[in-house]
């Protein structure tokens, strides 16, 4: 039985950073199984690129409306989270947006441990965050029922909704710390500067730091798709090196 399935909710719009959210995952949690969820109107990788990522591909077929909003892109959200669980028999899944990457997953893996059913991250805009979610196999059912029984407005933010409902109807519920400035203290989710991806005190620390990073910054920070790219490669890479640097330092002191 597995414990996580990662579902990685992409488009278009950020196929420059799947390959990457995917590596970043698969690291995170080896052996567990990845799905992405790819727009069919508008999809972010090939069948050739994603054969060599190693994970499920799926396409969906229901209107997003831009960004994840209403009650159709809902309920066929968590419908297809509903088929993945009754796959691979997992008892939580994970939504990640492909501009988000796993640097840390034991922040995650301690509310697991706890019993929580729903977990996200606050916002600049919100207390809820749909870069991170993470949801139980009970969540899941009960959010579906609530979101096609209760009126939902076609511009409804998944983030906001899934995140009300979940307190509304009594889930037990977390939201961690989100888009707290990159300050020397751990921080569960937060977005970084991807011009600077070439600062290297700057990336270090952010991978030491940061256990979910969104490098899709560019509208905020003036950065490009390139410079999103480089940021997310770079973290990997540095937070690679932190655990070599880590396993050689224990060794050592294991002798």
């Amino acid at each position: 039985m597995n414990i996580l399935h990662v579902h990685i909710v992409c488009h278009a719009g950020n196929s420059h950073l799947v390959e990457h959210a995917c590596r970043a995952a698969q690291r995170a949690w080896p052996g567990m199984p990845i799905t992405l969820l790819d727009d069919e109107h508008a999809p972010a990788v090939s069948p050739a690129a994603y054969a060599k990522l190693d994970v499920e591909y799926r396409t969906t077929g229901f209107a997003r409306r831009g960004n994840l909003r209403g009650r159709e892109c809902l309920r066929g959200l968590l419908r297809e989270y509903c088929k993945s669980l009754k796959r691979s028999q997992a008892t939580y899944i994970v939504k990640l947006d492909p501009d988000t990457l796993v640097l840390h997953p034991d922040a995650l893996q301690g509310l697991i441990f706890q019993g929580v059913d729903y977990a996200t991250h606050s916002t600049l805009d919100s207390p809820f965050g749909g870069g991170v979610i993470l949801m139980s196999t009970f969540a899941v059912h009960k959010l579906l029922r609530a979101v096609c029984l209760c009126p939902i407005a076609d511009n409804a933010r998944e983030d906001m909704t899934l995140g009300g409902l979940a307190l509304a109807t009594g889930i037990h519920t977390a939201v961690l710390d989100g888009n707290t400035p990159c300050v020397d203290r751990p921080v569960f989710f937060t977005g970084l500067d991807t011009a600077r991806h070439g600062d290297e005190s700057y990336t270090s620390r952010m991978a030491l730091l940061v256990a979910f990073a969104n490098v899709g910054t560019s509208q905020l920070t003036g950065a490009t798709r390139d410079d999103e790219a480089c940021m997310a490669a770079t973290l990997l890479h540095a937070v690679e090196e932190l655990e070599k640097h880590q396993k050689m330092k224990k060794n050592y002191e294991n002798q």
